[in-house]
């Protein structure tokens, strides 16, 4: 939950109408308000990569799709800062970005991989739990992922995404 919250506040600022700059007031109010709102973000950024170091990820590609996006998300803000002359933060959020494409790499190698299965035919959630992995434990899991409506009713000739050890 911290995790997304974060991402929500990654996008601060981004429905903002813009503050002409028609007089020195108005171009010290978007400073100002420029400065709020990337000082916003970058707080979120960390707090998105802070909050990943302590997520425990169901799957492999889950934990990929996570560190892909983080690491796409300091890229910009790197990108942004750059263009600075803050150069203490530019090696810090570098540093953060590697050390979370590290930590998220590692702990992700040892993970199931999601793989898509074709159902011959509709089938309850237990039963495909029970076939696959020769226990009802997952099914839960399977529903989830797929997010079904109705457990009873996996459907069939479609893919049903179930981990693989």
């Amino acid at each position: 939950i911290g995790f997304l919250a974060y991402q929500k506040l990654s996008t601060f600022g981004d429905d903002f109408s813009t503050i002409p700059e028609s007089s020195p007031n108005r171009r010290i109010e978007k400073l100002n308000r420029d400065l709020q709102i990337a000082l916003v973000k970058r707080q979120a950024l960390i707090g998105m990569a802070l909050t990943a170091s302590q997520m425990s990820f169901a799957s492999y590609e889950d934990a990929v799709a996570i560190r892909d996006r983080l690491a796409l998300k300091l890229d910009q803000e790197l990108d942004r800062v750059g263009s600075t002359d803050e150069d203490a933060t530019f090696c810090a959020l570098s540093d953060l970005k590697a050390a979370m494409i590290l930590d998220i790499t590692e702990r992700a190698a040892n993970l199931a991989r999601i793989k898509n299965i074709y159902p011959a035919e509709p089938m309850p959630a237990l039963v495909l739990a029970y076939e696959l992995y020769g226990g009802i434990d997952q099914a839960e899991e399977i529903r989830n992922r797929n997010k079904v409506r109705n457990p009873n009713f996996m459907p069939a000739g479609k893919p049903v995404q179930v981990l693989i050890p």
